[in-house]
């Protein structure tokens, strides 16, 4: 199994927005979510953010994604 170390404060940052969560949760939570978006990135697919309308919309930038060669 791997181990990884993760600051204390950005864990508890995180537990404050989403309520209290394990860090063993949100950990997962937010593997899950990379995981997700890597296949998507695969595809040759872009993540977006969107306000409640839809007008206001960013386009995630990360490295580990963006250097993702689709299949």
């Amino acid at each position: 199994m791997a181990r990884v170390s993760i600051d204390p404060s950005f864990i508890d940052r995180l537990q404050a927005i989403v309520g209290n969560e394990s860090p063993a949760k949100i950990t997962a939570n937010a593997l899950t979510l990379f995981s997700w978006a890597a296949e998507e990135a695969k595809k040759g697919r872009m993540i977006f953010s969107a306000d409640a309308e839809g007008k206001q919309i960013e386009r995630l930038a990360m490295p580990a994604l963006a250097n993702l060669k689709p299949e």
